[in-house]
């Protein structure tokens, strides 16, 4: 399955920012711990993550 285009090469903190959005949002709570298992997960299949698509800002 191939990843969104919106996920294709996010930065480390682009990625974070996203994830803690869609957190956030939900209601859901996190660690650093649960973001740096995130981090390395995503770069091994950025497919994963599609949910946090609505959640990537850019600069």
């Amino acid at each position: 399955m191939e990843p969104d285009k919106a996920l294709v090469g996010l930065t480390k903190a682009e990625f974070e920012a996203a994830l803690r959005a869609y957190f956030e949002d939900g209601g859901h709570s996190y660690d650093r711990w649960d973001l740096a298992w995130a981090w390395g997960a995503y770069q091994q299949n950025p497919a994963n993550y599609d949910y946090i698509v609505p959640f990537i800002q850019r600069a």
